[in-house]
């Protein structure tokens, strides 16, 4: 059964959203996967960009309801985090063009060549799924790691204005990389796009068991 769009875009929204204002795990909520996913499985650009982007807006509201001080989610370096996500939109972009090419290399392949011959040319799903995922996933959270803690640096007065400040600024983040950023998109990635892999493969099977 496929849920209705408006419902799925609420549920992207809002989920993460609340999950980040409850302050549970807020580290672990997987916006960078979050945006990503979107920009690999939407294929209207401007819903694909406006969900995770959303979905932070929201958040961030709420949170600075919740401590009755709405600086305490909006703060300077605050466009450069929302700059973060985009590109993971961006990047996600980038992987659906990709397995769209594939795709068209099938039918191609089908339309032209033998059924041994296309068994035999087949891409393994780590290949095509696997490996691409894990390489954005990780692109986009060094990309937040370096262009945050950079922000940080710069906005605030926490660490010299110094070669040896920036480094020491982005040593003393490495932890909350590891555990938080890092940790939560690859299991937001492994969710996102292995339910919807799982899916996939259900929706194909589902003809071929009706025409048995």
């Amino acid at each position: 059964m496929r849920l209705p769009r408006p419902f799925v875009v609420g549920l992207l929204i809002v989920i993460p959203a609340v999950m980040r204002a409850l302050h549970f795990e807020r580290s672990l909520v997987p916006m960078g996967a979050l945006a990503l996913f979107c920009g690999a499985h939407f294929r209207n650009r401007w819903l694909a960009m406006t969900i995770p982007l959303a979905s932070m807006l929201l958040g961030d509201v709420l949170i600075g309801l919740l401590h009755h001080d709405l600086s305490y989610s909006f703060h300077a370096a605050l466009p450069i985090v929302y700059a973060c996500y985009a590109v993971n939109v961006l990047l996600g972009m980038g992987l659906g063009r990709y397995w769209e090419r594939l795709k068209a290399d099938r039918r191609h392949a089908a339309e032209t060549q033998s059924f041994e011959d296309q068994a035999a040319r087949e891409p393994s799903p780590i290949a095509t799924r696997v490996l691409p995922v894990a390489g954005a996933t990780l692109g986009g959270a060094l990309i937040f790691f370096f262009a945050t803690n950079f922000a940080t640096w710069y906005a605030y007065d926490m660490y010299a204005k110094t070669w040896q400040g920036l480094v020491d600024c982005y040593v003393a983040a490495i932890p909350f990389f590891t555990r938080g950023t890092l940790m939560a998109d690859v299991l937001g990635a492994v969710f996102f796009f292995g339910g919807d892999y799982l899916l996939e493969g259900q929706a194909a099977e589902q003809p071929e068991a009706e025409h048995v």
